[in-house]
C-alpha cells in the first residue's frame, strides 16, 4: 500500500504542477509581466545639488525615468532632502554650451561645490531646461557622449521650503470649549 500511496502523490504532483504552469503562461494578467524592459545599460550619473557643497552618484538603468531618478537622488541625500518630496525637485542636465558634460575640474564647478551659482550654471538651470519627469532618461541622454566619472551630469535645484506663519489668538479660559 505505501508505494502505490507514493506512485499516487507523484501523479497528483504533476497534474498539479501542469495545473499552475498552464494557468500563469495562459493568464491575461499575469502575462503583462512579460512586457517588463529587459535590464538596460546601467548609466552612472553624478548629481550636484545647487546651493549645497557635495555631489553625489547614482547608478540607474537607462530605460527608467527621470521621476525615477529623482526618487534615487532623494533617498541617496536623506541629509539635505528629507522634507521634500520627490516630484518636488527640479533637474537639469548639466551640459556646455558645445554639448559636453560640465568637468569636475572647472571654475563653475569649483564655485558650485562653495555653494555659489555662476553665470553658466544660472543658464543650465533656467526653466525651458528642466527635465520632465515622464521622459526616459534614454532620450534624456540622447546624442550626449557617455558620463563618465570626473564630470558633473545633473543639477538638482530644491524647491524653498514653504514658511508660513500662523496666529493663533484666544484665551485660556475657553480653551477647552467644543461649541
Amino acid at each position: 500500500m505505501p508505494i502505490l500511496w507514493a506512485w499516487e502523490m507523484e501523479k497528483l504532483f504533476w497534474r498539479v504542477r501542469k495545473y499552475l504552469f498552464d494557468a500563469v503562461t495562459n493568464s491575461p494578467s499575469l502575462s503583462s509581466f512579460q512586457n517588463l524592459p529587459a535590464p538596460g545599460k546601467m548609466v552612472l550619473l553624478n548629481c550636484a545639488i545647487i546651493g549645497k557643497e557635495s555631489v553625489i552618484s547614482i547608478i540607474i538603468e537607462e530605460w527608467k525615468t527621470v521621476d525615477l531618478l529623482k526618487e534615487a537622488i532623494q533617498k541617496r541625500w536623506p541629509k539635505y532632502l528629507k522634507d521634500v518630496e520627490p516630484d518636488g525637485l527640479q533637474l537639469f542636465l548639466a551640459k556646455t554650451a558645445d554639448g559636453a558634460w560640465l568637468q569636475s575640474g572647472s571654475e563653475d564647478v569649483k564655485e558650485l561645490k562653495k555653494g555659489e551659482k555662476t553665470a553658466a550654471i544660472e543658464e543650465l538651470t533656467h526653466e525651458d531646461q528642466k527635465l520632465q519627469g515622464e521622459d526616459g532618461l534614454a532620450k534624456v541622454l540622447e546624442g550626449m557622449k557617455d558620463p563618465l566619472v570626473g564630470q558633473i551630469h545633473v543639477l538638482v535645484v530644491v524647491p524653498k521650503p514653504n514658511t508660513e506663519l500662523w496666529l493663533v489668538t484666544g484665551s485660556v479660559e475657553n480653551a477647552f470649549d467644543t461649541k
